[in-house]
């Protein structure tokens, strides 16, 4: 389907699995990985975590993912910053570099004089 081949993805799956870095893995993070697989796409995060539990141990974990499709993977770029800014979930930055946008040649045309 040509509609997905260049999709970013981001947000808080709060899924587990040792892909992405994760040191446990849960059925949040099996079904990730299966939707990822099946569709094509890339997790972009590094082992870099996003989230601090603010109760408890206060632990780092990576529960934000960054999901790119394979076709523009290779150009893009994560970053995760160690500001919260009030919240327990670090900034995450993508950049997406050299993509130049698909140009269709084809264009239409019509012989109006035969309508």
């Amino acid at each position: 389907m040509a509609w997905h081949r260049k999709v970013i993805i981001c947000g808080d799956f709060n899924s587990h699995h040792g892909m992405w870095g994760s040191l446990s893995m849960d059925a949040n993070g099996r079904t990730s990985v299966s939707f990822l697989e099946s569709n094509d796409y890339v997790v972009l995060n590094t082992s870099t975590p996003t989230h601090f539990y603010l109760v408890g141990a206060g632990l780092w974990n990576i529960l934000d993912l960054s999901i790119a499709s394979n076709s523009i993977a290779r150009h893009c770029f994560t970053e995760v910053t160690n500001e919260l800014l009030g919240s327990d979930h670090s900034i995450t930055s993508i950049n997406l570099n050299h993509v130049q946008p698909t140009i269709n040649t084809f264009l239409p045309r019509w012989n109006l004089s035969k309508a």
